[in-house]
């Protein structure tokens, strides 16, 4: 049996270059910031307990565990200056158009706090061998009161707001079971047949609660402007107060002072769950310590969570526009059109676009996987692991009027039906990343112990390429939610993927010691091709033409480094 517990004071900050006591941020028709940036500040400290026990007799071996943990989470999100952002539009400067945003901080604070219990038995019988498992979960996510200040330019809409804790508006109870069994062939049991189902569940973030967080959790309202004196900026005076109110975000334009939340909870919101089944043969091969291993996944996720604007449907949604392009000749090049969705005439969007979170009916999705690997443990001097796994990751709507409200394709979500599944980064990490599953990947590395101490190891990396969302952003319909709409203009964004990855790496190192004490010497060479290869596009093909314009590189890999480490062990 063991037991530990421990505290981690953890926070991180993201400081923008341009400080926070400058005004006139902007955005450029190049989708480029200008003078400075959001600042972002997190303090995130844990409390974390485990128990772990295991218990053998006969042919049976049992494992058992408790666990708890605490996750604060206290973050705020600060505009520099008055909080005004300002949006050049696609005509700009040729009239001067733009899109004041006005930001309130956002404040977010919450809490998570996490049980679980897991219990397992491994049944050993002469060729075949059980694994039967179950393993419980219970979490919570919370907020903790809040205070922000009022908008110094806008404090009628914007005003100082304090909000009141709410305790448990995320609760989630899961019981999931697992199981495994394998036989093994042969008089030496060199071939061993395994087979497993498992059942997973999402973990609830700490901060899922900032979804009904108030006002105070992120709220914005836009204008329109014409840039009289050209200097990017919309003053007081340039306001086209005349036209009202653009948009609104995150609080009631009618009732500006409360602290409840435009935003709601499903009663019946559950965590989502993943059904996984795998079957493998693992051979043992006659070079000694080496083996032959391949398996086959199938995983169906369900119950995913979403976001969607209460009570609407896609019935009330209709084609506002037909949007046409040229795509970059990396992504095939040639004309492409796509239809553009918004709200009918007299569709009412809820207060503040609210938007209620709920298990996505009529949706799910689907994984399959292939690998196969060749593995040699450390003998004779040498080891080794080839490895190549081929995947296909798919989403399905098996009731589209349920699953699909605005039927506009985005870079994120193309919603076609058999479709490839995209993700997009989110949060504080980098933006416009695109992770589509490679349909292929093939590893090789290896370790050989040369004379005198020295180690040689050497790693091989060969990947499908990413796809290329490429979409365009646009001004949304006036009846739209929001400001912008990011258009997705690729029928299959699996089609003309970036280019392959083919990274090489070495290392030599040689450990010296001395009584008690060792020193290790390392030298890592990475990327030793010096690949250049591709990782990253711009794929808003409304951008402006230029560096930044559509389909020029934004990202490639690493050049070649050299690295020289030491490291003490005593």
């Amino acid at each position: 049996m063991s037991a530990k517990g421990s505290i981690y004071n953890n926070g991180f900050f993201l400081t923008p270059r341009g400080g926070l006591d400058v005004e006139g941020v902007y955005r450029d028709v190049n989708r480029v910031w200008h003078n400075s940036f959001v600042d972002y500040r997190s303090y995130r400290p844990q409390q974390v307990a485990n128990v772990d026990a295991n218990y053998f007799r006969a042919n049976h071996e049992v494992k058992l565990g408790f666990g708890w943990r605490k996750n604060t989470v206290e973050s705020q999100s600060t505009w520099p200056g008055t909080g005004q952002v300002n949006i050049h539009l696609g005509s700009y400067p040729t009239n001067g158009l733009m899109l004041p945003i006005f930001v309130a901080d956002a404040v977010n604070n919450s809490e998570g706090r996490y049980l679980h219990f897991y219990a397992s038995d491994r049944i050993s019988m002469d060729r075949l061998t059980i694994d039967l498992g179950i393993r419980y979960d219970r979490s919570t996510s919370s907020l903790l009161e809040a205070s922000r200040q009022a908008s110094p330019l806008v404090p009628n809409l914007l005003p100082a707001l304090t909000a009141p804790a709410l305790f448990n508006t995320h609760t989630f109870d899961i019981l999931a079971p697992r199981i495994g069994v394998s036989y093994a062939l042969g008089e030496d049991s060199s071939t061993l047949l395994r087979a497993s189902y498992g059942q997973f569940a999402s973990q609830l973030s700490a901060g899922s609660a900032q979804q009904i967080a108030s006002p105070i959790s992120y709220s914005e309202v836009s204008f329109l402007a014409v840039d009289l004196n050209g200097d990017g900026i919309a003053q007081p005076d340039e306001l086209l107060l005349d036209a009202g109110i653009i948009s609104t975000f995150g609080f009631d334009p009618n009732n500006p002072t409360s602290t409840d939340s435009v935003n709601r909870i499903s009663p019946d919101l559950t965590s989502p769950r993943t059904h996984e089944v795998i079957f493998g043969i693992d051979r043992e091969l006659p070079i000694p310590n080496s083996a032959f291993t391949t398996s086959v996944t199938y995983r169906r996720f369900t119950n995913t969570r979403w976001l969607h604007l209460i009570g609407i449907t896609s019935a009330h949604y209709g084609i506002v526009d037909t949007l046409t392009a040229t795509l970059p000749e990396a992504a095939g090049g040639g004309s492409v059109s796509q239809d553009v969705y918004a709200p009918l005439p007299g569709v009412a969007l809820p207060p503040g676009n609210g938007t209620e979170e709920s298990n996505r009916a009529g949706y799910h999705q689907q994984y399959w996987g292939w690998e196969a690997n060749f593995i040699k443990r450390l003998s004779n001097r040498w080891m080794a692991r080839i490895g190549y796994s081929w995947n296909d990751h798919r989403e399905y709507f098996t009731d589209p009027a349920a699953a699909i409200i605005d039927p506009t394709p985005t870079p994120g979500s193309p919603q076609r039906d058999g479709g490839l599944v995209i993700t997009s980064t989110s949060g504080s990490g980098k933006s416009d990343i695109f992770f589509l599953t490679p349909k292929y990947q093939f590893i090789a590395n290896g370790l050989y112990q040369a004379p005198l101490g020295i180690n040689i190891a050497a790693n091989l990396l060969v990947r499908q390429g990413y796809g290329q969302p490429y979409h365009q952003e646009i001004q949304a319909h006036p009846r739209d939610p929001g400001n912008f709409k990011n258009v997705l203009l690729t029928a299959d964004v699996g089609a003309n993927r970036l280019p392959a990855i083919r990274s090489f790496d070495m290392r030599v190192g040689k450990e010296f010691r001395f009584d008690e004490v060792t020193l290790n010497i390392d030298l890592d060479w990475f990327n030793i091709l010096n690949a250049g290869t591709v990782l990253g596009r711009q794929y808003d093909v409304g951008a402006a033409p230029g560096l930044t314009g559509p389909g020029q590189t934004l990202e490639i890999m690493n050049p070649s480094l050299l690295r020289l480490g030491f490291r003490v062990g005593f």
